[in-house]
């Protein structure tokens, strides 16, 4: 059996089962390098193959081979070994085989540090379909900062026969009607990139959604950059949209670093549907250490904060911002653009359930509003796609900067009991390595709320997992270096995951975000 992963730039593909998968990769203008991190499900020693395929006419551009031990993880990268074994400026896909089941996610990057770093990260696909919804599409549009954001939708064909391919857009907030790219042709393997701000036709600005629909099964990857941020996520087969979905991590002005979300919710049914956001509990304390004062009070009244409807139309999209500027929309609380008045000078961190009456699909973009523009997308879950287990490819401490959180939502209707376990310890830099084999950590979530597991502590007084609010320090990576994968196992009620990675200090766009994947 064949599955696919579609990745930007330099990148790799994943399987689910031992089988193949395929990624595409576009080359971004600040993409320059990529990395993958394979995680091997099983017990068994893994032998994984990844074959790449160019872009331009899908001729095999290189491969490479590697093991990984049971339970473990390996990660690859273009620019430092072990190599992709494909020549500099490789533009294209990749297919990878195993014959134990994996997961992969795929790491973008400009292979720059500090302030000019752009990072972002995306999980890979098991399989494609012959239609695939993408959330959000922009062309040239503002974001705030003097600087304008567009996306590239790439698409790959993930079958072993050439297929066509066509891309039809609906504007949303801006844009024009009817505009479509027609005919894409694929070879087996093979990717093409249509980055949007090359389509004049779409209208100065354009604020909408796409549906990528072909003749065989393909997979599509977006990137959405500009404003020295990248964000990119996974568009969405049939079979991941719902008219029930969970979103994990939902933020407004969290900390100092001020961040907030853009829900994207597009309708993939066939008819006008009522959309409702049913946010979790409000996870903040006021007293919780790091509250910014310039934000004043905690959303919500005790901790609930209030639900929002509105209507999208058949093939449509709509974008909630969890900010505001003024707290005051007059007689609608959401404004014309989308910022809702309920997220004004408070701060809120927890999840979100979305429903309607026809199947939807989302993603959720992640952005800090001061000087460091980190930004990140994930992609939304449908809300019966919990399990009592799912899988991180990476977790991280103090890589060169880098720690993960990986946050977890009780998707059921009773509490839950959550373990994480960690993988063998594959760190190789500068510091002292932490515990080959980290120890595990549990704890409760309430239905319906979420929980961050940090991969940091930064108080020498925390000892174990130390919980503040709902997000737990755990001090056994303080001051050592981790990189592996995560295993998170519920009882009680299933749960979904997403994975955060981020530098400390903050320098540039360092956030990188990818759903974990359920078993």
């Amino acid at each position: 059996m064949k599955a696919i992963l579609r990745i930007m730039a330099l990148a790799f593909a994943m399987a689910l089962l031992p089988m193949a998968v395929m990624a595409q990769v576009p080359q971004q203008d600040t993409v320059e390098g990529s990395g993958i991190q394979v995680q091997n499900l099983s017990g068994e020693q893994a032998t994984v193959t990844l074959t790449f395929y160019d872009s331009t006419d899908g001729s095999v551009a290189g491969s490479n081979t590697l093991t990984i031990e049971g339970n473990g993880s390996s990660t690859l990268l273009s620019f430092q070994e072990p190599l992709f074994n494909v020549d500099e400026g490789f533009d294209g896909s990749v297919v990878v085989e195993s014959n134990q089941p994996v997961v992969a996610i795929v790491n973008l990057t400009n292979v720059q540090f500090g302030a000019n770093a752009i990072n972002e990260g995306y999980p890979g696909f098991s399989e494609g379909a012959t239609t695939v919804n993408v959330p959000l599409v922009l062309r040239d549009n503002p974001s705030g900062t003097g600087n304008n954001i567009s996306t590239s939708i790439t698409v790959q064909n993930a079958s072993d026969s050439s297929v066509t391919a066509n891309i039809n857009y609906v504007p949303g907030l801006a844009g024009n009607t009817g505009v479509t790219e027609a005919n894409i042709s694929l070879q087996p393997g093979q990717s093409r990139t249509f980055a949007q701000i090359d389509n004049a036709a779409l209208g100065d600005r354009f604020v909408g959604s796409a549906t990528v629909t072909a003749d065989g099964p393909i997979a599509v990857a977006v990137t959405e950059e500009g404003n020295n941020q990248l964000f990119a996520y996974a568009a969405f087969t049939t079979a991941q949209s719902a008219p029930s979905i969970a979103l994990p991590l939902v933020v407004a002005n969290n900390t100092v670093n001020g961040s907030f979300t853009g829900l994207q919710i597009q309708n993939a049914g066939t008819e006008d549907t009522t959309v409702t956001f049913d946010f979790g509990q409000n996870q903040v304390d006021a007293a919780e250490p790091g509250l910014d004062s310039n934000v004043g009070i905690v959303c919500g009244t005790n901790g609930e904060v209030l639900n929002r409807e509105v209507t999208i139309p058949a093939g449509a999209s709509f974008t909630l911002l969890t900010k505001d500027f003024d707290g005051d929309n007059g007689d609608d609380p959401i404004d014309a653009n989308g910022f809702d008045e309920q997220f004004f000078n408070c701060r809120y961190v927890g999840s979100a359930n979305v429903t309607a009456d026809q199947p939807l699909v989302a993603i959720v973009n992640q952005v800090r509003s001061n000087a460091n523009r980190e930004a990140s997308a994930y992609e939304s879950f449908t809300s019966d796609a919990g399990s009592g287990d799912t899988r991180a490819p990476l977790a991280a401490a103090n890589n060169f900067g880098l720690f993960t959180g990986i946050q977890v939502q009780n998707v059921g209707t009773s509490q839950a009991s959550v373990t994480i376990a960690y993988g063998p310890n594959t760190y190789s830099g500068p510091m002292t390595s932490c515990a080959a084999n980290p120890a595990s950590r549990t704890t409760t979530v309430a239905a319906g709320s979420a929980f961050t597991f940090l991969q940091n502590s930064f108080n020498p007084a925390d000892d174990g997992l130390t919980i503040r609010g709902a997000i737990g320090f755990d001090s056994q990576f303080r001051n050592c270096g981790y990189v592996g994968s995560s295993t998170i196992t519920s009882t009680g009620s299933d749960i979904v995951a997403v994975v955060n990675q981020v530098q400390f200090p903050a320098g540039g766009d360092t956030l990188t975000t990818y759903n974990a994947f359920n078993q």
